[in-house]
């Protein structure tokens, strides 16, 4: 019963690790095919197809993965505002924001772009 449930821990965790472009393909409305394609990959690999078929089962493995998501995120944004929020002056996360709020700009732009087309 627990093992389910760390199982989806540990692989919603994994999924929500990647960050960079992936992260920032997030904000988009249609679903990531590379996210998909890790999870067929880790529900494969671990055998999870297969086991405990029942309802019951499900939820677990999926509050599992809610919860690992969640963990990898409150790591990621806990560890960084932690580690450089005394480091980094408010200027530099000013310049970092802009650069962000370009970069996600340049992709809607670019996503309104090819939809047009």
């Amino acid at each position: 019963m627990f093992a389910l449930f760390l199982k989806g821990l540990i692989i919603g965790f994994a999924i929500a690790a990647p960050v960079g472009p992936i992260g920032i393909l997030c904000i988009q409305p249609l679903t990531n095919p590379a996210t998909i394609l890790s999870f067929v990959a880790l529900f494969a690999g671990l055998g999870l197809g297969t086991v405990n078929p029942d309802f019951a089962s499900a939820i677990r493995l999926v509050l599992g993965i809610t919860l690992g998501s969640a963990v990898w995120w409150l790591l990621l944004s806990g560890g960084v505002a932690f580690i450089f929020h005394r480091k980094l002056s408010h200027s530099f996360f000013r310049i970092i924001n802009w650069i962000s709020g370009s970069i996600m700009l340049a992709f809607g732009i670019f996503a309104l772009i090819s939809r047009v087309r």
